[in-house]
């Protein structure tokens, strides 16, 4: 069996998840990889620290602790005292000093001093959002108030429930030291100490406020940032680190000595500089345990300390809000160019080396946990990340070799959360987006490719193979491409006019990947989409764009073509492909955001902003965050709907018909598939944007006036907030296994680009490592690469199914869909595609359709996807069809004029008819209509369209249509839900990419013309052995069916036409006439069951589970004799319930008048289990409980009727005399079987839930009842099954602790709530199995195979072909599909475990069942397994089976 694939907001294990916890948190925007993300990560939640202002001295320290490992903690350590504040060590060095209230925390527990910690709280490294979840209140933000010092509110929020804020007791921040010597660790919050420096130094920058409000201490510094040149960081290392910096020499020792921590002015410099990592070590004891905490993998750090201590689930620290943001930060703050990164790292390389001695001394991180440390380190600062000395002086200048070998490997970069390097390039977004179309998907461009281009590397280019010419416009292979499919010109900012030919193994054509940062680029070369370059924006004059740019740039001359998202304006024999490239996580942020409408676009693009806010705003995505958390993870709160929609969008599956950012839709997968697969490549990586421009040109030997200048864009994300660029770890781990294809191709780009160097891949890998570090080593993902060339063909044969299906797959053939109207095509193709393609992948895939004479595959299409049924039941199917009725008559005249020359002046009235008559060689017609009957039943000839016309339209018609090579899918009518679901898994496909069938209008016939006697059946069989030979072909060449499958159809043909089903050749004569040897003496009619053929099983109200197998097992047991059975007057059954519950009357529809006496050992009661298709089935043995036959109405008490419609033919009615439902329990203990029908555990829950759920019309009718079940459905939070186990059995689900229990009560049956929740839970599988007597034999008919068990049951019995029973209808119908069917892969794993007991009595049931073979039990276990693999097999369950003998003494009576 294939291993079903995972979904990519599926809840990873545990082993993964400790490897996920790699990925450092990040704040991503348009920033760039890993740790590189510098100084902007404000994480809304996870907020950074304010600076008290003065230092302490290290004095009156305690004696050091030993360093012997403690013991894990035990709960029985916390000894519950009154709540009191806890001692003050910086109060006993500093008498007459007060500890700072946000320093105090008030506890009403003791904790062992070896198990206690102190924090410290190291500035600008994010521990406020950290202090303030442990219970401190610095810049806490907690419901109290900003910067509120309440601590005990805090404790009261947060150390409640925390261990590791029990643990927890005092803190050390600036000149605060509170902390005990002999504390148990201490515990540090780090940070990379250049993001560290960065955020400090904005932080203490002052602005207008802090000069309104602060005045002095904002005088103070503007000593340093102002009076000095050094407003933004990047001011302070070129002016005041730099050797050649524009600045005073006074600046220039304040520069360094302050970002040493050595500097005497510390009032004016940045605080947070001179309380550094040095002065938090070496401020502890030497000898401390020290835990840490990593800013970039908070999370993961805190989860490792718990984990240290053994911390339980629900003692987990949850993170708080904190005010300490640095929002007034802009772009400028935000910004350090290569160079000044390089210098800050030489000016800290102390620090570096105090903050690699902290990861070091961690004893909760890993070898691997503090290799990806440092490693992030030394993608940033490779000197001094393998550095053990320092230099004496922190700018001196180091040599051009060593300058060269460190600025290669530190990535250019635009810290904090914008982009990289000057382009600023992260907000690059357009507004022009209109001026191309996005609806690729929907065109079907042609095929001829010019030949691909050989790969042999090109040598070097000469200047002198530049011929100038007059200015021309660029030919476009965009127009010539679209030539023929209408007027298709190429939009004014792909054009390029040139005054100088190229040779053409030197063009290059530019692939412009959006949100990659390719406007900026595509304008410096010459293009002009969203340029802004004194032309203006969205500046579309190429000739200035190309005097600007083309005249001198080597690079923009050679550029010639550009393709980007559905204008593909490359010549396949273009020397190279010049691709701009992102990390996938960044780009897909960036183009999330720039799709995201704002008030400016409803006003100005009314219809475009409408459109997109129904993916950010119907659906809870407002920011990425928020995508990622509600729309890909598994327990996301967001409708399915918008999780599908997540998933697919994001992985480029589908435009959702613009509502999504359409550069998801247009991903790299999309650029590398549309070029020659042997192009040449060159790659220009966001993130090292000058560094891959300048291979480039060497690779051409550029001169350096030809050098390429990047010019301005207008494409900005300026309205992007920080809400809109935070991404928290998790969302970072989600969406990086989200985007595991992509960053596949992604991975391909750059593998194959020709102008990077092995040490530039692998800086760049390193970086993805770095944030994906599962997707940057893998070579395959859980998720199968979409076919984006990939196309299915649905073979619609006529009669076989197809319409229904068809509907489903966006066709509209015979549709019914909610109003649409019913019709010959005329429904609307656009709703049915909205209603059943958006979600479905199979939908999606299946784009063309061959029906009768119109065949609208293409011949290179993937797959050829057929319908097929049972060629004995198409036949019939078919002769039915074209019958003319009265209707037909009065509306199509013509039409059934001309059908009415087969149908009446042959004697054809119903296809029993047309077989006894036409085929049959004794057949009372003449000759001319015997030509014709077996003529038109073999396809052969048309008589005008007089004839039914799917006869003509048959098997060998449709696959010799088709080329012989094909790939053929194929879904059979009678397994429709199995071979969907086969193909579905054939291609992967996700739960919420399921198809879920559509209504059909091509509704069937009486039952009068659905009858075939044996004779008829075997004669047609004959008749029709060439066409089943064709069908057997089918089946064989089906990819998606298995050799089980295979069989299973093989034998019901074998058991229907037993001689054709095993031919490879056919009797010339297609109705030669058995013989009575073959007739008596083979079994020949004996194999082939009584049948009703057609859609008389459709009646069968499965709820949407109808497979159905028609092979049958041949019992020997003995059979009643019909001499067993006599006749007495009509009289009402004895009820074995009123003399156990005297005074009480049966029930009316359990009730059963009969006019015969059977023996006591044939008597059957039947146990009608609720929610298994009981009601179908009661009504057709002669009970009316939810009946509706024909005028009876819907509960039918009129018993007499049912007797007359029923019993009066059948044998299994005959014999099923009493009944068995909920607390009407009216068997006789003695009776001979008990009849159970029953139905997959799960099914039946959820049907049971639907059931019972209260609706508008019960509040109406019915309203104690209905408020009665509100109580179950609405007060707790149970609106569909799905929210039911999720929020009711899930230990994490989002409801009240009363909730969960009655939750879990109702679904094992073990109390009513007075009959609140679902009454079929009460009365379920043990409650039923063990009312009756211990030793009864038990007959068991299977929802799932309904008519399958009802015929072994009949066989049993010997029951005659006559005595057949034939299904009633029910009025006892189901829910809607889309919501209350709806249950996901985790839920239905929670309601196995919830449902074991029931499972396992289930399985006692069919294990009992005398009428099922070994074949029949193995199936039903196998399908059981398939949902409940561990139930499945289990024999023993976590629950204790429940005492219900009192629920037996209440509702059977004792």
């Amino acid at each position: 069996m294939r291993s079903k694939p995972k979904h990519p907001y599926e809840k990873i294990s545990s082993e993964e998840e400790a490897a996920t916890q790699t990925t450092p948190f990040k704040m991503i925007g348009s920033i760039t990889l890993g740790s590189l993300a510098l100084a902007a990560i404000t994480w809304s939640s996870y907020s950074l620290i304010s600076a008290d202002h003065n230092p302490p001295t290290l004095t009156g320290r305690n004696p050091p602790l030993s360093t012997d490992r403690n013991p894990h903690l035990s709960s029985s350590n916390f000894v519950e005292i009154s709540a009191i504040n806890i001692t003050s060590s910086y109060e006993q060095r500093w008498s007459g000093k007060k500890l700072p209230k946000w320093a105090t925390k008030k506890i009403n527990f003791s904790i062992p001093k070896e198990q206690e910690i102190c924090f410290a709280h190291v500035g600008k490294a994010g521990g406020s959002t950290l202090g303030c979840s442990l219970g401190f209140s610095l810049h806490c933000h907690d419901g109290v108030g900003v910067g509120v010092d309440d601590a005990s509110v805090q404790m009261e929020n947060h150390t409640s429930s925390s261990l590791l804020a029990k643990l927890t007791t005092h803190t050390f921040h600036n000149n605060v030291y509170n902390c005990d010597d002999d504390a148990g660790y201490i515990l540090f919050i780090v940070r990379d100490p250049v993001a560290r420096a960065l955020s400090a130094f904005n932080y203490d920058k002052p602005d207008e406020n802090d000069f309104l409000h602060d005045t002095n201490w904002a005088n103070k510094k503007a000593h340093f940032y102002f009076h000095c040149p050094f407003p933004h960081m990047e001011d302070f290392v070129q002016n005041g680190l730099r050797e050649e910096g524009d600045s005073p020499d006074r600046c220039k020792r304040l520069a360094i000595e302050s970002l040493q921590g050595i500097d005497s002015h510390k009032d004016q410099s940045p605080g947070h500089w001179y309380l550094n990592y040095q002065y938090y070590l070496e401020a502890i004891p030497s000898d401390s345990k020290i835990f840490t905490i990593r800013n970039e993998h908070i999370e993961e750090d805190i989860r490792s300390i718990e984990n240290f201590f053994e911390c339980n689930e629900q003692e987990r620290l949850a993170l708080t809000k904190s005010v300490n943001t640095n929002t007034w930060s802009d772009q400028d703050d935000l910004y350090l160019s290569d160079e000044s990164i390089s210098i800050l790292c030489q000016a800290l390389c102390n620090e570096i080396q105090f903050y690699k001695k902290i990861l070091h001394q961690a004893i909760n991180m890993s070898q691997d946990q503090l290799r990806v440390s440092l490693s992030e380190l030394e993608a940033k600062c490779p000197h001094e990340a393998i550095a053990e000395e320092c230099l004496d002086h922190p700018y001196e200048k180091v040599s051009s070799e060593e300058e060269d070998a460190a600025t290669q490997t530190t990535p250019f970069k635009m810290i904090g959360s914008i982009t990289l390097g000057s382009l600023a390039l992260a907000a690059i977004t357009w507004s022009s987006y209109s001026l191309i179309s996005t609806a690729i998907a929907h065109h079907n461009p042609p095929t001829d490719r010019n030949p691909p281009l050989s790969t042999v590397k090109n040598p070097p280019l000469s200047t002198s193979n530049f011929v100038e010419i007059s200015a021309v416009n660029i030919t476009s292979s965009y127009e010539q491409h679209w030539s023929g499919y209408g007027s298709y010109r190429v939009p004014k900012w792909a054009t390029k006019e040139i005054n100088f030919s190229v040779p053409k193994e030197q063009e290059i054509c530019f692939t412009h990947v959006g949100k990659a940062g390719g406007s900026t680029l595509g304008c410096s070369l010459g293009f002009s989409l969203h340029c802004h370059d004194g032309v203006g924006v969205g500046g579309d004059d190429a000739s200035i764009q190309m005097e600007n740019h083309t005249s001198s740039s080597l690079l923009a001359k050679l550029t010639t073509h550009t393709f980007h998202r559905d204008v593909y304006n490359c010549d396949d024999d273009a020397g190279y492909f010049l691709f701009i490239v992102r990390d996938p996580v960044a780009r897909a942020l960036s183009a999330f955001n720039y799709d995201k409408p704002i008030e400016e676009d409803f006003l100005h693009e009314n219809n475009w902003a409408n459109e997109k806010a129904r993916f950010y705003f119907d659906c809870p995505f407002p920011h990425m965050e928020d995508f990622v958390q509600n729309g890909l993870r598994e327990e996301g709160d967001s409708p399915d709907r918008c999780k599908r929609l997540a998933i697919e969008s994001l992985q480029g599956i589908d435009s959702h018909n613009n509502q999504s950012p359409d550069h998801w839709y247009f991903n790299y997968q999309y650029y590398l598939e549309a070029i020659p697969s042997d192009s040449k490549i060159l790659t220009i990586r966001n993130e090292h944007i000058e560094q891959d421009i300048q291979s480039i040109e060497n690779l051409f030997e550029c001169h350096e006036q030809e050098r390429l200048a990047l010019v301005k864009s207008v494409n900005t994300n300026t309205w992007s907030d920080q809400d809109d660029l935070y991404l928290s770890d998790e969302s970072i781990s989600i969406l990086c296994q989200a985007l595991c294809n992509e960053i596949q191709f992604y991975k391909k780009i750059l593998h194959r680009a020709i102008n990077m160097s092995q040490d530039q891949l692998r800086v760049s890998l390193m970086e993805l490592e770095a944030k994906c570090p599962h997707e940057a080593l893998t070579d395959e993902c859980l998720d199968v690469i979409p076919d984006i060339k990939q196309e299915i063909c649905f073979t619609h044969v006529g009669k076989a199914g197809g319409s229904t299906l068809g509907c489903s797959l966006g066709f509209s053939l015979h549709c019914h869909d909610d109003g649409v109207g019913v019709g010959d095509g005329g429904d609307d193709a656009s709703i049915q595609m909205e209603n059943h393609t958006s979600s479905s992948l199979l939908a999606k895939l299946t784009t063309h359709i061959f029906h009768k004479d119109v065949y609208n595959c293409d011949d290179d299409a993937g797959y050829i996807l057929f319908i097929v049924r049972d060629p004995v039941a198409r036949a019939l199917s078919a002769f039915n069809y074209d019958k003319p009725n009265e209707n037909d008559f009065h509306h199509s005249p013509n039409w059934a004029n001309r059908k009415a020359h087969f149908y009446s002046d042959c004697p054809f009235y119903q296809m029993e008819d047309f077989v006894q008559n036409g085929l049959r060689e004794e057949g009372d017609s003449p000759d001319r209509c015997k030509r014709w009957a077996t003529k038109s039943i073999q396809g052969i000839n048309t008589h005008n369209h007089q004839n039914p016309d799917h006869w003509y339209f048959n098997y060998q018609y449709y696959l010799e249509a088709i080329p012989s090579d094909s790939k053929i899918l194929t879904i059979r009518n009678e397994r429709i839900e199995e071979d969907i679901r086969s193909i579905e898994d054939l291609f992967e496909c996700h739960e919420q990419e399921r198809l879920a069938l559509a209504k059909s209008a091509n509704v069937g016939s009486d039952q009068d013309s659905l009858y075939l006697s044996d004779e008829s059946i075997s004669i047609l069989c004959q008749a029709l052995c060439n066409e089943i030979q064709f069908y057997k072909k089918i089946l064989h060449r089906a990819i998606n069916m298995s050799e089980d499958q295979l069989h299973v159809s093989l034998m019901e043909l074998e058991a229907k036409c037993p001689h054709e089903a095993i031919a490879e050749e056919c009797l010339d004569h297609p109705y030669r006439k058995v013989s009575s040897k073959e007739k008596d003496g083979t079994n020949w009619t004996r194999t082939t069951p009584c049948k009703m053929i057609g859609s008389i099983i459709t009646a069968i109200s499965w709820s949407s589970y109808s497979p159905i197998s028609t092979a049958i097992d041949n019992h020997n047991t003995p059979p009643p004799s019909s001499s067993n059975f006599f006749e007495i007057s009509a009289s009402n059954i004895t009820s074995s319930y009123e003399q156990r519950w005297s005074g009480k009357k049966l029930q009316e529809w359990a009730t059963k008048k009969i006019n015969f006496s059977i023996p006591k050992e044939q008597e059957i009661c039947f146990t009608h289990v609720g929610k298994a298709g009981g009601s179908t089935l009661g009504c057709s043995l002669g009970f009316s409980l939810h009946c509706h036959d024909d005028g009876v109405g819907v509960g039918g008490d009129g018993a007499s009727i049912q007797m007359e419609n029923h019993t009066s033919s059948s044998l299994l009615t005959k014999l099923t005399t009493h009944i068995f439902h909920k607390d009407v329990y009216n068997c006789d203990d003695d009776a001979g079987h008990i009849l159970f029908i029953v139905r997959d555990p799960v099914a039946r829950a959820l049907s049971a839930f639907n059931y019972d759920k209260p609706d508008e019309y019960d509040f109406l009718h019915s309203p104690n009842w209905a408020k009665r079940k509100a109580h179950f459905y609405s007060d707790c939070p149970f609106y569909q099954m799905e929210d039911f186990v999720q929020n009711g059995l899930r230990e994490e689900g989002d409801s009240p602790d009363r909730c969960k229990r009655w939750a879990k009560k109702s679904i094992q049956g073990i109390n009513t709530h007075n009959h609140q929740n679902p009454d079929h839970w009460y009365f379920n599988y043990q409650y039923y199995l063990e009312a009756i007597p211990s030793d009864s034999k038990i007959l068991t008919i299977r929802n799932e195979h309904i008519e399958q068990d009802i015929r072994s049951i009949e066989d049993l019995f010997e029951c005659h072909e006559q005595e057949r029973l034939a299904l009633a209808k029910s009025a006892n119908v189901g829910s809607d599909q889309d919501r209350s069917l709806y249950l996901s892969d985790e839920s239905i794993s929670i309601l196995c475990q919830a449902l074991c007991n029931e499972i396992q009595f289930y399985k006692k049931i069919l294990h009992r069942a005398i009428n099922m073979s070994e074949d029949q039990l193995r199936v039903s276990l196998m399908e059981l397994e398939a949902k409940c693999p561990h139930e499945a097999i289990a024999e023993e369950c976590l629950d204790v089976i429940p005492d219900i003998s009192e629920k037996l003494r209440d509702n059977r009576g004792y």
